[in-house]
């Protein structure tokens, strides 16, 4: 009930700061709040994801819908309404900044800024690295409290000397922080271990909450600005990772993680949550736009939730940013190797696919027809693969139903292909759709769709779950079958990928269902 109220009164506050900022501020461009709001939420989950494991704060299960899958030093997971907590967080820095923004340009590159407010910066970094100092010799949770405050002062600090409307974004957090915190500990949606902490409390707040919530801000006005200055290259790049499908891979990466009933370290699974959502679709799909740029300039539907189209000086961010996700995933495939092999493998595996599909100094198999489904189906049944090798699953008694979930992507490729069709054949790429057209490629997915049915119903002699899952892609096959005519144009190619857009979503989640509870 409690985790149902906050979420509630989180989602409120949504719309209540938009409408302050409709009435008093400036209304911020979605290009540049967006891209803000998705790297400061994804920085601040993974110190989240750091913090649970290490024990410095948590949320009891009576104060919590649900949690992501990861057990950390108290027991519990990562809250699920902290994702929608964190953006907003963000979205109130922005909100709060915009209330006294001047008319001129709110970045601070070319703005002049006196001696008296450098002095008062120095002033300020001096006394946060005296604190810093202090806290040295403190518990975990307070170092770490205290370094997050100081980064983020540091990275924001021309910007806090600049801008009335930062500093009033800043204090404005940590007041709001305050109040807030104090209810929400006073309810029992956040609790302290003593020995992470100094002890030093505001009312029921830790001092420590304080200084991240300065650090939070901060960070946010920074990236903010920096977004702000991409010049909209940013919001491009955050297209080219296809938001609309990070839910894709995430969800059955945490489908193949929850049917093992296994409870994995937080320190594992929730860093490979992140990356499965946010840095694997970045990578994949930022090699993929990176490289198809000229058939993407001519392709009507991008430009927007199915990708973007890039112009040149976007590039060099985008190349940065496929550098960070591959780094990333490094990173996690390393952690991972603690918790499982197999695992840190498939994460290995995900890493050189995503290169060989679009990269033409390794294969580029996006541009062979036949392989290039193949490959694109691979992309897609890693991800709950993974998920199943971090519970340390029997991975013998899990082939039947990702041998149809790969199946059944490859017959999601080749109708994705269709729509794709003209604009590849301008560009000279050659793919399954513009070797064998319209009617021989929908020919194509309708055959691998009853492949993935067929699969599913011979394994039904197991489990009810997979004969009932079996007529899941005949709904997919029949949305196809359109496709079919003589007379079948781009248009009704681009109609029938919307269909699987739409049905996508309970397909996906019917599969999930009955596939884990066949294991029970």
């Amino acid at each position: 009930m409690i985790g149902a109220l906050y979420l509630v009164a989180v989602s409120a506050s949504w719309f209540g700061t938009w409408g302050l900022v409709r009435r008093f501020g400036r209304t911020p461009s979605l290009a540049k709040v967006v891209p803000a709001l998705v790297v400061v939420s994804v920085s601040f989950l993974a110190i989240d994801v750091v913090g649970i494991a290490r024990g410095w704060f948590a949320t009891p299960t009576s104060a919590t819908l649900g949690a992501l899958p990861g057990v950390g030093a108290i027991g519990v997971g990562l809250p699920i309404e902290e994702l929608v907590m964190l953006p907003f967080l963000a979205w109130l820095v922005i909100a709060l900044d915009s209330l006294r923004a001047a008319p001129r340009a709110r970045t601070v590159r070319n703005e002049r800024v006196d001696a008296r407010r450098h002095r008062g910066a120095a002033i300020l970094l001096l006394l946060g690295g005296s604190f810093v100092a202090l806290l040295l010799h403190a518990p975990e949770y307070a170092i770490a409290s205290a370094a997050i405050g100081a980064a983020g002062f540091i990275l924001a600090a021309r910007i806090l000397t600049a801008r009335v409307g930062a500093r009033i974004a800043v204090i404005g957090m940590v007041l709001l922080t305050v109040v807030f915190d104090n209810v929400l500990c006073r309810v029992g949606v956040f609790s302290y271990p003593g020995e992470m902490r100094t002890g030093v409390q505001i009312g029921l707040v830790p001092i420590e909450d304080v200084a991240w919530a300065i650090g939070f801000a901060c960070f946010t006005l920074f990236v903010y600005d920096a977004v702000g200055a991409t010049r909209g290259s940013a919001w491009r790049a955050l297209l080219a990772s296809r938001p609309a499908a990070w839910a894709n891979t995430a969800l059955p990466f945490l489908g193949g993680l929850a049917a093992t009933r296994a409870s994995a370290p937080a320190s594992v699974a929730l860093p490979l949550v992140l990356w499965w959502t946010v840095g694997y679709n970045a990578l994949l799909y930022g090699i993929n736009d990176l490289y198809d740029r000229a058939s993407d300039l001519l392709n009507p539907r991008k430009g927007g939730a199915q990708g973007a189209q890039l112009a040149l000086r976007d590039l060099p961010l985008l190349r940065s940013v496929i550098w960070i996700a591959g780094a990333s995933g490094l990173a996690v495939a390393l952690l991972a190797a603690s918790a499982s092999s197999t695992a840190s493998a498939v994460v290995l595996v995900a890493i050189g696919a995503a290169c060989l599909y679009s990269a033409p100094w390794l294969g580029r198999t996006r541009g062979r027809p036949i392989v290039d489904a193949l490959t694109s189906a691979v992309h897609f049944t890693l991800p709950p693969l993974c998920g199943l090798a971090v519970g340390s699953a029997a991975l013998g008694q899990w082939i039947a139903p990702l041998a149809a979930f790969f199946a059944w992507n490859v017959a999601n490729h080749l109708v994705g292909a269709i729509q794709d069709r003209d604009a590849d054949t301008g560009a000279h790429i050659a793919t399954t759709a513009t070797r064998f057209g319209a009617r021989g490629t929908a020919r194509f997915a309708i055959a691998w769709y009853a492949v993935s049915s067929f699969i599913l119903a011979i394994a039904g002699t197991q489990s009810m779950g997979y004969a009932l899952g079996a007529l899941l892609p005949v709904v997919s096959a029949v949305s196809t079958v359109p496709l079919l005519r003589r007379s079948a144009t781009a248009d009704d190619a681009r109609a029938a990928w919307r269909r699987f857009m739409v049905l996508n979503v309970p397909l996906g989640a019917a599969a999930s269902v009955l596939l884990i509870t066949s294991w029970q």
